[in-house]
């Protein structure tokens, strides 16, 4: 199995968070994103070359109605 590359990994995360921001605006929810996604956001214009993962946070109201929009649609943000 060949292991994935972080180039591989931030394209994947850039469309996860596309598609976060998406169904966000659709649905009215607040969220932001902090520590290396907010760095790699204002620093580099992008990502931080060696973080590997989204840093995205909401109020507790506003994930409760992702979670259930979730749920009622079948979950996910996979590759349509």
């Amino acid at each position: 199995m060949q292991e994935t590359t972080l180039k591989e990994i931030h394209e994947a995360e850039l469309y996860v968070l596309k598609k976060v921001d998406a169904i966000c605006r659709k649905l009215g929810l607040q969220y932001w994103v902090m520590f290396g996604t907010l760095i790699g956001a204002v620093r580099e214009h992008g990502f931080i070359p060696w973080d590997d993962d989204l840093d995205i946070v909401m109020k507790r109201d506003d994930y409760n109605k992702l979670i259930q929009y979730f749920i009622l649609t079948g979950g996910g943000v996979g590759r349509t």
